[in-house]
């Protein structure tokens, strides 16, 4: 957990892992942890790195409990989560993607929906939602990539272009001037802080 991400969760403290993403199937979506929690505890023991929970959960017997101490939207809450394997059962079917696309652009930084042609050449599921970053034009200030498929902004999921600036234009009305963004940047998930102008 970054000083900028703190921020832009609203957080005082900086200490604990941001929850980016839970497996399908798996002990943290079955018992209740979502993307965007950060984990402060396990079993009572203070949790730093990735590595740190991984070294955790190793010890821990299949079948076993544990206690998670998490801050979920600015409060605390504990959850009991059982250890159990990993569920090899995918996903639904892929649904097909649109070809026509639309683009929009922020403080120099043009998303677009994803295409066909964009889930060849990044060489991603068709079953992925969320917008691609097409172009950031000189002078941008964003920690953005080129390339970076943006699934949620504000902890929200978005399939496209539309709902992606329902949701910022609600933000700029409420006059927030920082939010999150969940990007999947090559194969890994991860959170950035983004601006948001006001209008």
């Amino acid at each position: 957990m970054t000083p900028e991400l703190a921020e832009a969760f609203n957080l005082q403290e900086i200490d604990g892992l941001l929850v980016v993403n839970t497996q399908k199937g798996g002990s943290g979506e079955t018992f209740g942890v979502k993307r965007g929690d950060i984990i402060t505890l396990f079993n009572g023991k203070k949790i730093r790195t990735p590595r740190k929970l991984e070294l955790f959960i190793a010890e821990c017997e299949i079948g076993e409990k544990v206690e998670l101490s998490i801050i979920r939207n600015q409060q605390p809450i504990n959850i009991t989560v059982e250890i159990f394997g990993q569920n090899e059962n995918q996903s639904d079917l892929p649904e097909q993607q649109k070809e026509e696309t639309s683009v929009l652009n922020h403080s120099g930084v043009v998303f677009s929906d994803i295409t066909l042609s964009e889930i060849t050449s990044l060489n991603i599921s068709p079953r992925f939602k969320g917008i691609f970053v097409k172009e950031i034009q000189k002078g941008s200030d964003t920690d953005l990539q080129l390339n970076d498929i943006i699934i949620s902004i504000d902890q929200q999921n978005i399939e496209n272009i539309e709902q992606f600036e329902q949701i910022y234009s609600k933000l700029a009305s409420s006059n927030t001037n920082k939010t999150v963004l969940l990007v999947k940047r090559q194969d890994t998930n991860i959170f950035i802080p983004y601006m948001i102008q006001s209008n």
